[in-house]
């Protein structure tokens, strides 16, 4: 797979001090800035009970490798779910809106005949 990328000097201070302190649990969150943007952009079983992931993080763009168990992997894909399902429903509410006011303006556009049948003969 890759190599674990060198971290800068204050990346490996600060993964450290949140390794001291308890940090933040999980694979969604960045063990350098702490941000919950952790995409996983590669994995592959590694032996029966462990995944090998390279992890990145959209807002510090720090890359990483880490092995993982089953129970860790299934646990990270469960918040990759929960934070899809929180995506698409702001996308959907976008979606919608926009739909409104494509649909207000075209309102509008009729009652101001302002769309005639030609506008929707081939060309």
């Amino acid at each position: 797979m890759y190599e674990i990328p060198r971290l800068r000097r204050r990346s490996r201070i600060a993964a450290a001090a949140r390794r001291f302190t308890g940090g933040l649990d999980g694979l969604h969150h960045c063990v350098v800035c702490g941000s919950t943007c952790i995409s996983p952009i590669e994995w592959e079983p590694d032996g029966a009970d462990h995944w090998r992931m390279q992890l990145h993080c959209a807002e510090c763009d720090v890359w990483r490798d880490v092995r993982v168990t089953n129970a860790e992997a299934k646990a990270f894909d469960l918040v990759l779910d929960r934070q899809i399902a929180a995506i698409e429903r702001v996308l959907l509410q976008i979606d919608r809106e926009r739909m409104r006011e494509e649909a207000g303006a075209f309102v509008i556009a009729l009652e101001r005949d302002l769309i005639v049948p030609a506008d929707f003969t081939p060309r």
